[in-house]
């Protein structure tokens, strides 16, 4: 957290995304309206600045040029402090693209209208908290990926209904009650889930258990995801990690720790088969290094 004054005014603003709670999931709702607006092509990059700046103070984000002369000067002075919500890429042609970094481990929006949603936290322990299954898992991420090209509205719908609702969902947005909580959500939390969900999967990528299952040797694939794919709880059951009803209902950490395991396998396999490592990272679509070490392992 940074503190700033503002006439007369102190604020706590966040400047990293470990800085965000429940107690501030108001101000992460502002934010990703923000966000929004940016990636369907609404805003351009400086006035997502000045619309992230304006949300972590507290403010809508499309108010910020309706302001007075000074506070839109220290709204934009304070965005030179705020570099986290983005990250940049440069281009061969030496110009620079920005896009939109979430990284979250806490759903930080667990009940929205009464209605649960699922758990995702980390203990004071250090352990993962999580009540999401495997087939939640890949339902969400097909629809996350599948909004983030779209913006359909209805798919956003179908994204919050899968996430939110508890184990009685299927019945619960079927009925009558439940068509009517989804109407009266407002968008702008069904957006903050989106992103929500999305910086969760973010956070999963840059653990080095999971590295194996999310990185890819950087060749084009006919995949949008190395696990958004429905046919990895068929793969998981065939290879005899359990009936498919038992995968499916796995929690998603004992979901992402199978496919390690079977990526494992398909290494020793493949070793087994004759294959030199750099074959087997073609073969599997992976990094080397994420294939080296059991090759190691196996020989020695």
């Amino acid at each position: 957290m940074i503190t700033i004054r503002f006439s007369r005014h102190s604020y706590r603003v966040p400047d990293r995304w470990d800085d965000f709670s429940q107690g501030n999931a108001e101000k992460f709702v502002r934010l990703c309206h923000a966000f929004d607006l940016f990636e369907t092509g609404a805003i351009d990059f400086r006035t997502l600045e000045a619309g992230v700046a304006a949300s972590l103070l507290g403010m809508d984000a499309t108010m910020v040029p309706k302001q007075n002369g000074i506070l839109v000067e220290n709204i934009f002075r304070l965005t030179e402090k705020l570099h986290f919500p983005y990250r940049f890429h440069d281009n061969e042609d030496e110009s620079r693209t920005v896009s939109v970094n979430v990284i979250l481990r806490v759903n930080l929006l667990p009940e929205l209208h009464r209605v649960k949603g699922y758990r995702f936290r980390i203990t004071n322990e250090g352990m993962v908290d999580c009540d999401l299954t495997a087939e939640q898992y890949v339902d969400a991420l097909s629809l996350m990926e599948l909004y983030t090209s779209s913006r359909k509205a209805e798919v956003l719908d179908e994204l919050f209904k899968v996430l939110y609702g508890g184990s009685d969902r299927g019945s619960f947005w079927g009925s009558n009650r439940g068509s009517s909580v989804l109407r009266k959500i407002p968008r702008v939390y069904k957006i903050a889930v989106y992103y929500n969900f999305r910086g969760i999967l973010e956070w999963l990528k840059v653990l080095p258990d999971f590295r194996m299952i999310f990185a890819t040797s950087g060749k084009k694939t006919n995949a949008s995801s190395p696990l958004g794919l429905s046919g990895s709880i068929f793969t998981l059951s065939k290879s005899g990690y359990g009936t498919l009803q038992e995968i499916r209902s796995l929690d998603l950490m004992s979901y992402l720790g199978a496919l390690v395991q079977l990526n494992i396998d398909g290494i020793y396999s493949l070793q087994t088969a004759g294959l030199k490592p750099g074959e087997i990272a073609e073969k599997m679509n992976l990094p080397m290094e994420c294939v080296l070490p059991y090759i190691t392992e196996k020989t020695e």
